[in-house]
């Protein structure tokens, strides 16, 4: 890709008058400066740039030429389906990160507990129809400078975040805000917000990293189900009462200071709870419950009058214990590649079922739009129910890899989290898409000179 040339400009003198000779000499020295300021800025360019410049077989990239010495914002088919497609194995792929990242939930950290193989993170999404971009953490710290990304939901959500956290501290410096919230006389500010009525629990906490000099902030708030949770009265045995029709209000009423919000949920609704709706214990299954609580949070989002952002839904992330459920002996350890045509999908049922009353709550949610941000579904349900291969399993934990085998054979896998890193950083490459295709170019992209200077520096 040719981003720009430079003209060689030369002269000669002859025998000219002394103030001919001055005039050219001073316009020979000007053309000399501009030359090398050119030739700067198309260096720096193309430093910024050399990423994509060799990805020659991806042919949606374009070069911006509006926005001077500044990062090129490549666009993207929005035409193709980015979720229809297959893994293809490449064994050139390297991590974007490694487990040292500070980020990282020692959990998710694999290799690190005792994961002996290493080919699932040898594998690449390909759609059908054209290739997935690489993710560039410069671009998107570009695509949100001086804008917030909210990730709200529950582990899974986390594990999303995390994964972007480590893939942009490889070209950025953070500062960690972490904000533990533990009575409601507390109040927090972080220049951008003030938290106050927070939720009690060790578990129940915010964090912002502020990402310095591109302005980049990015909050993480949990909030298990989305939706409005209580105990007491005829609750019992610590089973919680789901208001289904009711937003968790403890991330809504912080939404209009967001940007993009990125939203994800399910698993949760898969424990034991009272159902209830206009205050009244309704009889749901599961998956009814769950098609309920999504249309409900994403309505409350499209019609809040002062919410302008633009908000991905995540869908649901599918699971793959085989033998029994996560607390029946359920195990994914030992599958070391995605699974092949024809295989059988462990808990795709419950995967499709959940999948399809997510996306009937998301639909209904569209029909009640009336303010004017936008609305996205990143679908990342069928493609991921064929990495069987990329959970933690019983490599969860590194202690658990000394203990007896019949120990350690007694312990829950964790075949619902992903490891890290491992495909869970594809996500970053389908969001990444998404807010390219929804900002279109309009945003102010941060200065070149910053952004290369703190990149060398981080």
């Amino acid at each position: 890709m040719t981003w720009g040339s430079s003209k060689s400009y030369s002269s000669k003198t002859g025998a000219y008058p002394k103030t001919i000779v001055s005039w050219i000499f001073i316009s020979v020295a000007g053309l000399v400066l501009l030359r090398s300021l050119v030739s700067w800025d198309l260096e720096l360019n193309n430093t910024l740039t050399s990423s994509y410049s060799k990805s020659t077989s991806v042919p949606t990239y374009s070069k911006s030429t509006s926005v001077p010495n500044a990062t090129s914002i490549p666009s993207f088919d929005s035409d193709c389906d980015l979720y229809d497609g297959t893994w293809i194995h490449d064994p050139t792929i390297k991590p974007a990160y490694t487990e040292a990242c500070p980020f990282m939930s020692s959990k998710l950290k694999c290799q690190a507990n005792g994961r002996p193989d290493k080919e699932y993170l040898n594998w690449r999404w390909k759609p059908s129809q054209c290739d997935l971009p690489p993710f560039d953490g410069m671009q998107f710290l570009g695509l949100l400078s001086e804008k917030t990304i909210a990730f709200i939901g529950d582990s899974i959500s986390r594990n999303f975040m995390e994964s972007l956290l480590c893939t942009l501290q490889q070209v950025f410096t953070y500062t960690l805000f972490n904000l533990h919230l533990k009575s409601k006389k507390q109040s927090h500010s972080c220049a951008f917000l003030q938290v106050e009525d927070p939720v009690i629990g060790s578990n129940r906490r915010m964090k912002i990293y502020d990402f310095e000099k591109s302005f980049v902030k990015i909050v993480r708030i949990w909030s298990s189900r989305l939706i409005n949770e209580t105990h007491g009265d005829f609750s019992t045995d610590g089973v919680s009462k789901l208001h289904l029709d009711v937003p968790d209000q403890h991330f809504i009423d912080l939404i209009p200071q967001f940007d993009v919000i990125v939203l994800s949920s399910g698993p949760w609704f898969e424990k034991p709870a009272m159902k209830l709706l206009n205050n009244e214990v309704v009889r749901l299954n599961m998956t009814q419950a769950y098609g309920i609580s999504v249309e409900t949070v994403l309505t409350s989002i499209v019609t809040h009058p002062q919410y302008k952002g633009i908000t991905i839904l995540s869908s649901y992330s599918p699971k793959h214990f085989a033998g029994g459920d996560w607390n029946e002996g359920g195990t994914c350890s030992g599958n070391v590649m995605p699974i092949g045509a024809g295989e059988l999908v462990e808990n795709k049922d419950t995967n499709k079922a959940m999948h399809e009353a997510q996306v009937m709550g998301f639909n209904n949610a569209i029909k009640k739009k009336k303010n004017k941000s936008k609305l996205r579904l990143m679908d990342i349900t069928q493609a991921f129910e064929y990495r069987r291969d990329g959970h933690p399993g019983r490599y969860d934990n590194p202690t658990k890899q000394t203990q007896p085998g019949p120990v350690r054979k007694s312990k829950p896998e964790d075949c619902l989290h992903w490891c890290m890193p491992g495909p869970v950083d594809t996500w970053n490459q389908f969001m990444l898409q998404i807010l390219i295709d929804e900002i279109e170019g309009k945003q102010i992209v941060a200065d070149a000179e910053n952004f290369e200077s703190e990149g060398k520096n981080s």
